[in-house]
């Protein structure tokens, strides 16, 4: 199993958690997210390194000011990412 299938899974049962949360009406989520590498990390459960990876790959969604260094995410767009990556598996 690669690095990206066991992440791919862990996402798998974040939204089941998230699922059953929500229909318990809690917590309640924005439509629209952006976060930083580390919160994005922090969702993913995974390491900030492997988003600053992830950043490299073709076509992965981020955000960038012009004139910044600061890059942030949309939370759904890497969702779809990652499940579009998985069905090239």
């Amino acid at each position: 199993m690669s690095d990206l299938d066991v992440i791919l899974a862990r996402i798998d049962v974040l939204e089941e958690r998230l699922a059953s949360a929500l229909a318990r009406g809690e917590p309640k989520v924005p439509q629209k997210a952006f976060v930083g590498a580390a919160e994005l990390a922090r969702i993913f459960e995974v390491s900030v390194r492997t988003v600053e990876t992830w950043k490299r790959k073709p076509r992965f969604p981020l955000l960038k000011a012009p004139g910044s260094r600061v890059y942030r995410y949309d939370i759904d767009q890497v969702r779809e990412w990652l499940d579009a990556n998985r069905a090239r598996r």
